[in-house]
């Protein structure tokens, strides 16, 4: 085995269940299988991820037959995860889907037209066309009074392939707008036919099965302000956090979080803005106090605050002293949540500013040692470019060229051999 073969950025795209709701940031179902496999786990064992995004470290345990918990601070990433977990009927799935779909035909208000940029008018661009936005909500209420594992099923389906019929595409950490998904004049019958395709990928999912039902426990929670009470005693940990790249979340997943009624106005999505992780310059943040986070952090702190003027935003030296401040809570309570014989795998990446490589691999594991965690190892998953932010700064640091990023696994032992 390579750790390349593992790396984080294995497709999942065509993967039973992680296809259901495909996100770029996810990292491979691959590298959570090894964990469990070398760290022996087994169904007495329980497997926990404090940024479990669309769900992959909790499916994966539960495909191996072991207890999981997870958290995730976006509501709309949470319920993806736990509803990847779900199993219904195929009965249960084929009547209430027929019902979602008359209910596209049909349409609905949608509260949406009239809200932000989400309805697209004569005179204005916007993220749907309203005959889709009608369509999508209509489905979405006939689906009320479905059993609960078939309604989150389908709910998801739908809000996928609303997706699949919007004037927008994700281009790295923000929505553009596509003048070619413009002129297809998107309406309720592509949605109803991208409909259908999910549901079909769902129903040959479940009938595959592999997946223990009630063995995974996914809450909505800010890890930094405490774990959930079900991480207690856990065995292995496997997580990747936010990465320190300046992405705000909350914003790329926007049309998400107020199709599903996770965020009813802008106020709440602020709110929610402000729970997740300091990786980004995007919300005015609490100011971070924390500065010893070992000599990594000092070095590389200390040359970017330097170059404070060649920055894209002032703001970067103090985004990046909150990251580890933020980390370093949420490694601190792991390790109290943690049984004798606990490992941590995380998966990071470094990151650069005005010239300067932040080295977050090492400051981690310096930053784990702070608080209890002992390095075991760290490996090389793969290298990446840097943003194009970074590159157009370079000149005046006089680089030509920057330094390819690193993706990196650490692996933290409470208890060392």
């Amino acid at each position: 085995m390579t750790w390349k073969s593992i790396s984080a950025a294995k497709d999942t795209r065509n993967e039973p269940r992680h296809r259901w709701y495909w996100v770029k940031e996810g990292f491979s179902p691959y590298l959570v299988q090894t964990a469990i496999k070398s760290e022996g786990c087994s169904f007495t064992d329980l497997v926990v991820d404090p940024f479990c995004g669309s769900g992959t470290v909790p499916l994966e345990a539960a495909r191996c037959g072991i207890p999981s918990a997870a958290a995730e601070v976006n509501p709309f990433l949470a319920f993806t995860a736990r509803t990847k977990t779900l199993t219904a009927t195929k009965s249960s799935v084929s009547i209430w889907s027929e019902r979602a779909r008359h209910g596209i035909q049909s349409g609905a208000y949608s509260p949406l037209i009239g809200f932000s940029t989400f309805a697209r008018t004569k005179s204005r661009r916007g993220l749907f066309n309203q005959s889709v936005l009608k369509g999508f909500h209509g489905a979405w209420h006939s689906l009320d009074q479905a059993p609960i594992t078939t309604r989150d099923l389908l709910r998801l389906c739908l809000l996928k392939s609303i997706l699949d019929c919007a004037n927008f595409s994700r281009d790295g950490k923000a929505l553009r707008y596509r003048e070619a998904l413009m002129r297809r004049q998107f309406s309720r019958r592509e949605l109803d036919a991208a409909f259908g395709l999910r549901v079909a990928e769902i129903v040959e999912d479940i009938t595959i099965g592999g997946v223990e039902v009630t063995s995974a426990h996914i809450d909505v929670a800010d890890s930094r302000s405490g774990l959930p009470h079900q991480f207690q005693g856990f065995k292995l940990c496997v997580t990747s956090p936010p990465y320190l790249n300046s992405f705000d979340y909350t914003d790329v997943y926007r049309p998400e979080l107020f199709l599903g009624g996770f965020v009813q106005s802008a106020k709440e999505l602020r709110a929610l803005r402000h729970r997740t992780v300091r990786s980004h310059v995007q919300a005015s943040w609490k100011p971070p106090v924390e500065t010893d986070f070992g000599p990594a952090f000092l070095e590389c702190h200390e040359a970017i605050r330097a170059n404070r003027a060649n920055l894209w935003d002032k703001r970067i030296p103090e985004m990046v002293q909150a990251y580890f401040e933020d980390l370093r809570l949420v490694l601190e309570a792991l390790r109290l949540a943690a049984r004798a014989d606990a490992v941590v795998w995380l998966v990071v990446s470094t990151s650069a500013y005005g010239g300067v490589e932040v080295p977050v691999d090492l400051i981690v594991a310096q930053v784990g040692d702070q608080v209890g965690w002992n390095l075991r190892e760290i490996h090389l998953l793969r290298r990446h470019r840097s943003s194009g932010q970074h590159q157009a700064k370079l000149s005046s640091t006089g680089k030509e060229h920057a330094s390819p990023l690193r993706e990196s696994l650490v692996i933290l032992d409470a208890n060392p051999k």
